[in-house]
């Protein structure tokens, strides 16, 4: 069989794949560098460079668009009302462990809470909410000023 033939073989297998699994978008990319494996097949007759070209082209495309494309399929981000409690700022009503589930009350809801430092916080500590990591709070703690 005839080298381009072969790339365009794989080009037309890794597009139909790219649509059999649309929430991967990985090998879209080795379609592209089978392409140019098929471009270049036309001119030079050595299936070493071809190879060379079609890993170069698919390794490429892939660091350089993968992120574009990432973004545009995800959609826009909606931001929901538990944004709001960033920033705010509470006291421990027990000991921060790092090993031990704590949940506090914050503005009437009940948060699992961890610290962004990982070290322990003592009871009766002001903390402030950095952000919200799944359903927990990651607060830091806040140092009073005198």
């Amino acid at each position: 069989m005839d080298m381009p033939w072969i790339w365009f073989i794989i080009a037309i297998a890794c597009i139909l794949f790219e649509m059999i699994t649309p929430s991967t978008l990985l090998t879209i990319f080795f379609s592209f560098g089978a392409l140019f494996a098929l471009l270049t097949s036309f001119f030079i007759d050595n299936v070493l460079l071809q190879t060379v070209v079609f890993l170069i082209v698919s390794f490429a495309s892939l660091l350089s668009m993968r992120p574009f494309f990432s973004a545009m399929l995800r959609g826009e981000t909606v931001s929901t009302n538990t944004d709001r409690i960033i920033g705010t700022q509470f006291t421990l009503e027990d000991d921060l462990v790092k090993d031990k589930w704590y949940q506090q009350r914050v503005n009437n809801n009940t948060w699992s809470i961890v610290s962004s430092t990982n070290k322990e916080i003592s009871k009766g500590t002001l903390v402030e909410v950095i952000s919200i990591d799944g359903v927990k709070l990651v607060v830091k703690e806040i140092k009073e000023k005198e």
